[in-house]
């Protein structure tokens, strides 16, 4: 179990930045007002790009991760023999 845990982590990080970005977008973002006035306009621009930010993030965590995965389970391999 601690080896999993070990080896999952950062995927799993990865996976829970994605999904908080994409919580950030549908809270914040969401769909753009119809007419909207310039300040609304720019502060929904604001909350989406950041929350492309986020997504961004999240997505490289997530994948250096999951690249990460057979090194990781090569370590671990060693470290219990």
């Amino acid at each position: 179990m601690k080896r999993a845990l070990k080896i999952l982590a950062l995927p799993i990080f990865g996976l829970l930045i994605l999904i908080a970005g994409f919580l950030y977008f549908v809270t914040f973002a969401g769909l753009p007002y119809p007419d909207p006035t310039p300040e609304l306009q720019a502060q929904w621009q604001y909350h989406e790009n950041l929350s492309w930010i986020i997504l961004k993030i999240g997505g490289a965590v997530l994948f250096i991760g999951l690249l990460a995965i057979p090194f990781l389970i090569k370590k671990t391999k060693r470290d219990e023999e």
